[in-house]
């Protein structure tokens, strides 16, 4: 019986890593919730269709005999499948079409919601009595939990990390462990020092995903820095050593930028992190929509106590129309976002809100992404 439990397992291993997977930073991303990637197995080729003679698969006719009546040899080529009965279908070639209906494939797309394995480490369910006599309900309870506790953080993960990071170049890895530092979260100043080296790596993904770690790091220092990424400034140039930023990492300062003020409880840095995303909105020209896109996101999650400033700037470029469409859609769920917790009645809400029927109108003539992120907003 443990060997087939062990062989249960190397076939659903098996099956995950022949499955398609998309890379994401930080890890493999193996698909939403509640869903199978789109296909199946394919159908049964359609029946050829039959001649005026008759069908296409009836039997071949014999090769002629040589003069000593010995048959002569088949030209080489693929074997010939025998011959079927009327309305017989020949079987496709290629690899064994995947079942999209067995359960294995299923799991490995929809396992994290009944796993909840961040819930299940962090909380354990149960209890015990510290102190006292045990059992006699006299000591303190505790929720016991299978997360690492801060010495383990300190003493274990992170130097396990740290070493790692400085000599790993495997992209996977890499940007792992990036990702992981930011959570588990290091000393600012250790934590600046592996990700600013890791933003001139030769590989873009790495490079970028260090610019993205500031923001999960949530280091409000580090702001004069991932300006100086999302503006490519020359300064910024020297860091990634390049002669320009690429505009991949421009794109994840921006986002970076975007995750600090959303985790920043200082109105300050809010309202200067906007300045400088407005900033980069505004004078950004390049051909990719990336930069722009990534700071119009992340202009709409930095739960600003006062948005009028912001929604009516984001109001006006909306109103210009001057931008990509793509850009342009998703400035009503932005505006929508920033106004979210503002009360009915209040004057930039209200004028919002008329814009964005305006829009739904059709008044002036916008096009459909633009329109249909206006129903979202509202």
């Amino acid at each position: 019986m443990k060997h087939f439990y062990i062989m249960l397992v190397f076939v659903a291993c098996g099956f995950f890593f022949s499955a398609s997977n998309a890379n994401a930073h930080g890890g493999v991303y193996i698909g939403p919730e509640d869903t199978v990637p789109p296909g199946g197995v394919p159908s049964a080729p359609p029946e050829p269709p039959e001649g005026p003679e008759g069908p296409t698969t009836g039997p071949r006719p014999t090769p002629p005999t040589g003069p000593s009546g010995v048959t002569p040899p088949r030209p080489i080529g693929p074997p010939v499948p025998p011959p079927g009965p009327k309305g017989a279908t020949t079987t496709p070639t290629g690899p064994p079409p995947t079942d999209l209906s067995n359960w294995v494939f299923w799991w490995e797309f929809n396992k994290a919601g009944f796993l909840n394995l961040k819930s299940k480490v962090s909380h354990a369910g149960s209890f015990t009595e510290v102190g006292g006599l045990i059992g006699l309900g006299s000591g303190a309870r505790t929720t016991l939990t299978l997360a690492p506790s801060k010495a383990d953080r300190e003493n274990v993960i992170l130097p396990a990390l740290v070493r790692l990071i400085e000599k790993e170049d495997h992209r996977d890895v890499a940007t792992s462990v990036l990702i992981a530092l930011a959570k588990v979260g290091p000393k600012p100043e250790d934590a600046r020092r592996i990700f600013a080296q890791k933003l001139s790596a030769s590989v873009q993904e790495v490079g970028e995903t260090a610019a993205l770690a500031y923001g999960i790091l949530g280091d409000e220092l580090s702001i004069p820095l991932l300006e100086g990424l999302l503006l490519d400034s020359k300064d910024a140039q020297q860091m990634v050593d390049r002669s320009e930023v690429p505009f991949r990492s421009r794109t994840f300062a921006a986002y970076s930028l975007g995750l600090i003020g959303h985790s920043s409880a200082d109105e300050r840095i809010k309202m200067e992190i906007s300045d400088i995303l407005m900033k980069s909105l505004r004078s950004d020209t390049s051909a990719a929509k990336d930069i722009r896109v990534a700071c119009v996101i992340s202009l709409g999650v930095l739960q600003l106590n006062d948005p009028t400033e912001t929604v009516s700037k984001l109001s006006e470029i909306l109103d210009q129309d001057r931008d990509s469409e793509r850009v342009l859609a998703h400035i009503p769920n932005a505006m929508a976002k920033l106004l979210r917790e503002v009360p009915a009645g209040d004057f930039t809400r209200e004028a919002t809100m008329d814009q964005l029927l305006q829009i739904l109108h059709n008044k002036p003539k916008r096009k459909m992404e633009i329109r249909q992120s206006a129903v979202q907003a509202v």
